[in-house]
Parts: C-alpha cells; structure tokens; sequence
C-alpha cells in the first residue's frame, strides 16, 4: 500500500493541487479576515470566539468543494491519460487502488485543514491576543467538519470514478457543498440527515458535533468499502 501511495503521489506533478490548497487557504483566511473585521465588536467581546462562528460558515463550503474538485482532478488524470485499462490489467489489487486515491485526497485536505488552522492562530491573534485563543474549539472547529466531511468524500469519489464525464460529478459537488450549508441550519431534522451537511453540523458551537463528526467518518467508511469492491468488478474498455 506504501508504494501504491507513493506512486499516487507521484502523478499529482501534473495537477495544480498545491494551486488549489492555497488559494482555498489563502481565499478563506481573507474572508474570515474581512467579516471579522466589519465585526469587530462582535469579536472584542466574545474573545475571538466569534471568528470561529464565522468560519463555520465557510470552511464547510470550502472542505466539500475541495473534496469536489480533487475527486474529478484525480479521476480525470487516468481518464485523460487512459491508463485506467493499464492500471486495471496489472496484478495491483483494485481494492488497494481504490482506497489509494481516497487516503490521498484525504491526505491533502488534511495539510489544508492544518494551513487553515494556522492561519485562524494567527487571525485570532491578531484581534484579540494570543492569549485569548481557545485552543479545544480552535481545533474542533477545524478538524471535527474535516472528520465529518469524509462521508462525503467516499460519496463524490464514487460518482466521479463511474462516471466518465467529469460534469455530473462536479454539479453535484457544487449543489451539495452550497445547499449542505443552508440545510444543516434548517429546524427540521430530516434535513440534516444528508452527508453534505454533516461539517456545518460537526461545528464545536453547537451541541451533538462529536456525533456529526463521527457519523460522517463512519459512512466514509462504510461508502468506501461498498465503492471499493464495486469498483474490483468494474471493466474498462
């Protein structure tokens, strides 16, 4: 798996990952910089707490817009390289390759997850003081959702993979990552049963994120393992 994963990484030399990372970094950091600005009161006077509500309101967005693009970014390398016929002719097992390419774009927005947590360090700092920062819900609010958004992943990967017209895949990333956003504050609990949800939902300033949090590794799992073995039966022309 090792190996699998290393020449995986290999081939990211040929996509803009590093273009992508940033700009989401960079991009995310600017608007929770402006908004905690017009805000500043609001931020003074709940300790830079405030900055964390207002990053709940886009990191989500950000995260499942991520996972959108990696998934078709990754899937679209083999397409347009037509090396899937190569890659499932070898012995290498479809079940390890497939589960390959999700550890790996998981992998990468966990290094944006963690540039983003960094510079929330520093936005906090900067308004209220080192001193003032809460470092428990700094890291939940980063790193719960970054949890919860691995069902997701296991969903958008799936259809991106079967499907070899990448704009299905994305119109779906895009739909779900902006109206995961609206239905997770939606008072009907129905609504937030939806995996698109769960980072909104995976947030440490409202109760039962652990849960959200959990629920969406264990349906990445769950989605993961029922992708994978479907995608060890698939033939490639």
């Amino acid at each position: 798996m090792y190996r699998l994963l290393l020449t995986e990484a290999l081939k990211l030399k040929r996509l803009p990952i590093v273009f992508v990372v940033l700009l989401s970094v960079i991009g995310l950091s600017i608007v929770v910089t402006l908004q905690s600005y017009f805000w500043k009161e609001e931020v003074m006077n709940s300790n830079g707490v405030f900055i964390m509500a207002v990053l709940n309101l886009f990191f989500p967005i950000v995260l499942l817009l991520g996972i959108t693009i990696l998934s078709s970014m990754l899937v679209g390398l083999e397409d347009d390289a037509r090396t899937w016929k190569q890659l499932l002719a070898t012995t290498i097992s479809k079940i390890k390759l497939y589960w390959s390419k999700i550890i790996l774009i998981y992998g990468i927005l966990f290094i944006m997850s963690l540039l983003i947590f960094v510079c929330m360090f520093i936005i906090w700092s900067i308004f209220v003081g080192p001193s003032k920062i809460v470092w428990e819900l700094l890291f939940k609010q980063i790193f719960y959702p970054y949890f919860a958004s691995f069902g997701v992943l296991s969903i958008q990967f799936f259809i991106s993979i079967f499907n070899r017209n990448q704009v299905f895949p994305l119109a779906i990333g895009l739909i779900g990552a902006i109206s995961g956003s609206f239905l997770a504050r939606s008072s009907l609990p129905f609504m937030h049963f939806a995996p698109w949800t769960y980072p909104s939902l995976a947030t440490p300033l409202m109760n039962e994120a652990t849960k959200w949090a959990i629920s969406g590794l264990l349906i990445g799992v769950i989605g993961t393992i029922f992708g994978a073995i479907l995608f060890s039966k698939k033939e490639v022309n």
